[in-house]
């Protein structure tokens, strides 16, 4: 297949998009792009890796390593890889799908280190080749230590969480220097209890590369080419992994939006994409065209503005304002019954609508909303869980083990026949006790299982068995709400990023709340009046940005709109507390808000 006609149907399959082309048909060897939400970033990605594969720039018996952060958004990937191909490979019968699937290798970072620490990680200590049988632990609980009776002396427990502590806060220095003590500390005293640590799968694999140049030297041959998605959320740990598979001749794509930043309390590097523009330099190209918005002009212009005071923190280049949808209710009781009514409201033109309910942290309130869904017979997805949760983590161990011990020592198909026998399997696990988190797992579990099956059909068994396997490892059954039939779903901005809904609806959008009071609220930054206006200076402007980030993922989940809601009073302890004032982020330059208080009735 000659390269004119596949740029013709690359130009076909992206209406001509300048900017979506100049990504993919780029001759750049470092290329480094800003992919805002609704911009077509994985259509680019995808045509990215097809076009790669098809004019024959992957040389023979390497790969293409395409990572991203999530379970799901990797297999995701994968399997778009696959589903392409065939469209660009038109009647060439010199060229196969089959042939060409394996010229990319589709991974999240600890997917990747465990994939080479199985392989090699015998190097380090002999029980590595059996790590799959490792239980995974986040060691910065010393809870989790006690539960798998690791005794480590208190110098070693001081080390381990400051490692932890290192690896949130980016500090570079001290992992080098001491993560081969931490490394120790595993290989002597965690792996022997049959548990690995999150953060050791990262630290072992840097180990290995760095004291095996050959091994290492066979990575950065093996993956010429390295690709790596929702960039802007690397931590030091991936970041210093990730520098291991680079050398001279590497080229490198990386796609991000600052934007979207929104786990520095998890190590997400600042300013990461402005670096590694100088560090590696490497081509920046912007994506310019919104699609998720393209025929909503107030959602269009509120994404606009949103990121104009992103770009332009202290005097942002506002050219028309954005008129969003905002309630004020008298307390949350009213704002609680207040969201039932807008959500009758949207069924009642499209029954089938999908609507969200994201708060920014769990509190009062939204147990308040959960009630009222429940007083007014409005079924909804429980999804408030997060990767903290013990309840959460261990669902995730039994249905790792009861898979591995039903599907892989068995040898099962994944037939209709046999998922419900392990969803039956599992349920005994739990007495069949019934409540909104255990109900919620359960069917999440029983959707993801389905889509494996259905939408998962271009991919071989053993990569279905991966996908389900390093879900659990991972804990990231929570990254398929999406996929839900429920109508609408409960859960939280950090837990809805990349996922999207027809209709988002943003209660708590006042002090203390959105933002929060341990944020922007607590440091006296607004100039205070009837309402909060936030003042963004040289000392606030990072923390400014933090907070516009989760406001901006929370915004656009939105397919259709978004509607804020907040209350004068709200009610915590039994009691109403004093008024407060609307949020800040909602009275940002080029946000017009018309301030209507509400009542409801109950």
């Amino acid at each position: 297949m000659n390269n004119k006609l596949i740029i013709d149907k690359l130009l076909e399959l992206h209406n001509g998009d300048k900017k979506q082309l100049d990504v993919i048909l780029s001759d750049a060897n470092r290329l480094i792009v800003e992919a805002p939400a609704g911009y077509g970033k994985t259509k680019t990605l995808i045509s990215k890796i097809a076009y790669l594969i098809l004019t024959k720039q992957v040389p023979v018996n390497k790969k293409i390593l395409a990572l991203t952060f999530s379970v799901n958004a990797a297999y995701n990937m994968k399997n778009e890889v696959v589903n392409i191909l065939p469209t660009l490979l038109a009647n060439n019968e010199n060229l196969k799908t089959s042939d060409i699937e394996g010229k990319v290798y589709v991974s999240n970072f600890h997917g990747l280190c465990r994939r080479i620490l199985k392989k090699y990680g015998y190097l380090l200590s002999k029980e590595l080749k059996n790590i799959d049988q490792l239980i995974n632990i986040d060691d910065s609980s010393e809870n989790n230590l006690n539960k798998f009776n690791i005794n480590l002396l208190e110098d070693e427990k001081k080390l381990v969480k400051n490692i932890s502590i290192a690896s949130k806060e980016y500090k570079e220095k001290y992992i080098k220097e001491n993560y081969l003590q931490y490394n120790n500390i595993i290989k002597t005293k965690y792996i022997e209890k049959g548990v690995i640590s999150y953060n050791s799968i990262i630290t072992l694999t840097i180990e290995l590369l760095n004291k095996y140049k050959n091994i290492r030297s066979f990575y950065t041959k093996f993956f010429p080419i390295i690709i790596i998605d929702e960039f802007q959320d690397t931590n030091i740990l991936n970041w210093t992994f990730i520098q291991l598979l680079i050398n001279k001749e590497s080229k490198l794509v990386f796609l991000g939006d600052s934007l979207q930043r929104i786990y520095g309390f998890i190590g997400a590097i600042p300013n990461l994409i402005d670096l590694t523009l100088e560090l590696f330099d490497m081509e920046y190209i912007a994506l310019e065209k919104n699609y998720r918005f393209e025929n909503n002009d107030e959602m269009l212009l509120l994404e606009k503005n949103i990121r104009e005071n992103a770009k332009k923190p202290i005097n942002p280049s506002i050219k028309k304002d954005a008129n969003v949808n905002f309630k004020l209710y008298k307390n949350q009781i009213d704002e609680a019954f207040g969201i039932v009514n807008q959500i009758r409201e949207l069924q009642s033109k499209n029954i089938k609508c999908k609507i969200a309910i994201l708060v920014k942290q769990r509190g009062p309130n939204i147990n308040l909303i959960l009630e009222a869904l429940k007083y007014n017979d409005i079924k909804f997805f429980f999804g408030l869980f997060t990767d903290e949760d013990q309840r959460y983590i261990r669902f995730h161990e039994t249905c790792l083990n009861k898979f591995y011990s039903i599907f892989i020592e068995e040898n099962r198909s994944l037939s209709k026949k046999n998922i419900e026998f392990y969803l039956n399997e599992i349920k005994k696990e739990y007495n069949n006790v019934s409540d909104a988190l255990n109900n919620s797992l359960f069917k999440l579990l029983h959707a993801f299982l389905e889509k494996i099956v259905n939408e998962f059909k271009g991919l071989q068994n053993s990569d279905k068995y991966r996908i389900i396997m390093d879900t659990f490892m991972n804990k990231s059954l929570r990254q398929n709400l999406d996929i839900l039939d429920d109508n609408v779903i409960v859960t939280t901005v950090h837990g809805a990023k990349g996922l999207e809904w027809d209709y988002v609806i943003l209660p708590d959008m006042e002090k203390n709340q959105f933002p929060n009071y341990n944020g922007l609220c607590n440091r006296n930054n607004c100039i205070f009046g009837d309402y909060c206006i936030f003042s963004v200076n040289e000392n606030n402007e990072v923390e400014f940005l933090e907070e516009l980030s989760v406001f901006y993922v929370a915004v656009t989940r939105a397919k259709k709109e978004v509607f804020f809601t907040a209350s004068q009073r709200s009610f915590v302890r039994e009691d109403f507390q004093p008024e407060t004032n609307i949020s800040c982020l909602l009275r940002l330059p080029g946000i017009n808000i018309k301030q209507t208080n509400e009542t409801v009735s109950v």
